[in-house]
């Protein structure tokens, strides 16, 4: 008899960063906060309301750079219950898996979709990661020209598996990893595990969580490679990509 895939328990959105390359901007919020929707809605609200179309209750931000503003923000949304804060407290001196581990006793066996909090997203791409199989699985935008600070992945074409994650990964790759995942309540031990060795063992605190998933893909690990299918999103870093964001949003 075929098991039935685990159903998503939660969301995370990382937002624990400063966004020093919006300064400013960001100066005295959170990238998350930046306003990007047709009527004001900012970054973090968009997520938080792709995840509610997705039908996921409960999400967990992991912030960092003025924890407060966000705690603030989230007052006036009408599902704040179900959001939980949690404050990463080396926000400023590690990279984004240690903002990935700050999550591990709240969601380690249990199926949820990861994703950066600076992301703005077409409204078809999140549903892409809640069905299927519920395996352990990536969007790759395989259509994009790739440029060279992408999070580039090679892929299986026999099993449609990942098989390398990279910045290092040459132009030729299959895609860019768009930063948004879904990790199966199987696999959440061995990426927590992977993650807390790149950085306390490998001291490689300055560490992607893509790296941990790479330490891992060779001892157990099977990541699903999902087209985007040429949907919108864009990862927001400086003024250019928030204009792109904005223009992507007034054709959604």
């Amino acid at each position: 008899m075929n098991t039935p895939p685990d159903p998503i328990a939660a969301a995370v959105i990382l937002a624990a960063g400063m966004g020093s390359r919006l300064h400013s901007l960001t100066a005295d919020r959170p990238k998350t906060l930046v306003a990007v929707g047709r009527e004001g809605e900012t970054i973090l609200d968009l997520l938080l309301d792709r995840i509610a179309d997705c039908g996921i209750a409960s999400t967990y931000i992991v912030t960092g750079y003025r924890h407060d503003m966000i705690a603030h923000h989230l007052e006036g949304r009408a599902d704040s219950d179900g959001i939980h804060l949690v404050f990463n407290p080396d926000f400023a001196g590690m990279n984004n898996g240690r903002s990935l581990l700050a999550v591990r006793e709240a969601l380690e066996g249990k199926s949820f979709l990861k994703m950066d909090g600076d992301l703005v997203l077409d409204p078809g791409l999140m549903p892409l990661l809640t069905g299927g199989d519920g395996g352990t699985a990536a969007l790759v935008d395989d259509v994009r020209p790739l440029v060279e600070e992408d999070m580039k992945v090679l892929v299986d074409p026999e099993t449609g598996l990942i098989s390398a994650f990279g910045k290092h990964l040459p132009a030729s790759s299959h895609g860019v990893s768009i930063g948004l995942e879904r990790i199966a309540a199987a696999d959440g031990p061995l990426v927590f595990d992977a993650i807390d060795r790149m950085i306390y063992t490998l001291g490689k605190g300055d560490g992607y969580y893509e790296d941990a998933y790479q330490l891992v893909l060779g001892e157990g690990l099977a990541v699903k490679a999902i087209s985007t299918r040429g949907l919108g999103w864009q990862e927001i870093d400086n003024l250019a990509d928030l204009d792109a964001a904005r223009a992507m949003l007034r054709q959604c």
